[in-house]
């Protein structure tokens, strides 16, 4: 079985992303939308190893939007403990503008 999560409509969100100035565009939510995603393929690629588990961030990439720039920490998701039982992956999502927002007000402490 498969499940895929796709981002929810609510007020919540849509408010979150005009406050964060980034354009919302849902994903086409299908059986191979995150497979290719950079950092689903992150997780997948090294469940080749059938090492011991990894939480990792992605490098940069494109979000669907086609504009907004970040980055994913991922964890997979693997019942026995390693890689040899991967079934999937958890991921958190944040744009560079968000990490440079950041940034700067930690500088600003200094």
């Amino acid at each position: 079985a498969k499940w895929f999560d796709c981002p929810l409509h609510s007020s919540t969100a849509e408010e979150t992303f005009l406050q964060l100035g980034v354009v919302k565009k849902d994903p086409e939510c299908n059986e191979q939308f995150p497979l290719k995603r950079p950092w689903y393929t992150l997780q997948s690629n090294m469940a080749e190893t059938a090492g011991p588990l990894k939480r990792l961030w992605s490098g940069l990439y494109v979000y669907l939007d086609g504009t907004t720039i970040g980055l994913t920490k991922t964890a997979p998701v693997a019942y026995c403990g390693d890689y040899s039982c991967f079934e999937g992956v958890i991921a958190a999502d944040i744009t560079l503008k968000v990490v440079s927002q950041s940034c700067d007000e930690a500088f600003g402490t200094l």
